[in-house]
């Protein structure tokens, strides 16, 4: 038999491996001799991204055969959109003899599909509310709001007068310079202009006692991340030498 692992989380600030840890659990538990795992773990990727762009989701859907089982954390990880959801379980999923595993909705079937759908979508639409609502007020309170990107932290003195669109500069204080973030983050930079995948920069960020902010070794998905912010948020012009 074939585990099949699908993680994926919506912002920069969650990462995949509370979803991947609990997963392997459950597959520890009921695998036997003879059974592969094999895990797709998408990059941060909003629940707004409809399916066709979500390249890890169609890699999936594409690579699953009948008696495979599918797992993930909840099934708001393949879809928070109900229709979308029902459309991947059905049609792309169940219809092709493919056991779907949600380790927080259990006993789901062709029937109660349509309730766990219409229970994602609810819980998406209230979690924008909630949280547009609350950031706007401490925003208002000029309260920091969220968490720095990594390299960086904030100067609780210094406030920012100049407010950018990229998530960073969201916050009404300065950003400076995490010494050590900062200089991991380089080094990525550095490495992987070098041609250096993912996963051996991660290796080489470990053999040098370099962790994540949990304090744990890096993992490939968090290297991508860290990258592909950088790339995306030109963020080198606010380091003040």
């Amino acid at each position: 038999m074939r585990y099949i692992i699908y993680a994926r989380v919506s912002t920069n600030v969650q990462d995949t491996d509370t979803q991947l840890q609990e997963c392997l659990d459950y597959v520890n538990k009921h695998k036997q001799d003879g059974d592969t795992v094999i895990q797709f773990n998408e990059p941060e990727t909003s629940t707004r991204t409809p399916m066709e762009e979500r390249v890890k989701l169609k890699e999936m859907l594409d690579f699953v055969k009948p008696n495979d089982t599918v797992i993930v954390y909840k099934l708001d990880r393949l879809a928070r959109d109900g229709e979308e959801l029902v459309y991947i379980y059905r049609s792309k999923l169940t219809k092709k003899n493919v056991k779907v595993v949600s380790l927080y909705e259990p006993h789901i079937d062709k029937a109660n599909i349509h309730i766990y759908a219409f229970l994602a979508e609810t819980e998406r639409e209230n979690v924008s509310i909630r949280t547009k609502s609350a950031l706007k007020n401490k925003q208002n309170r000029m309260e920091k709001v969220g968490r720095e990107w990594y390299g960086f932290k904030t100067d609780p003195n210094i406030i920012q007068l100049e407010r950018k669109r990229a998530r960073s500069y969201e916050k009404p204080y300065k950003l400076i310079p995490e010494e050590r973030e900062y200089q991991a983050s380089q080094l990525m930079i550095q490495w992987h202009s070098k041609g250096l995948s993912y996963q051996e920069i991660a290796n080489e960020l470990s053999s040098q006692g370099y962790t994540n902010r949990a304090g744990k070794p890096f993992q490939k998905m968090t290297v991508y991340r860290v990258l592909q912010r950088k790339e995306r948020y030109n963020l080198a012009h606010v380091v003040q030498v």
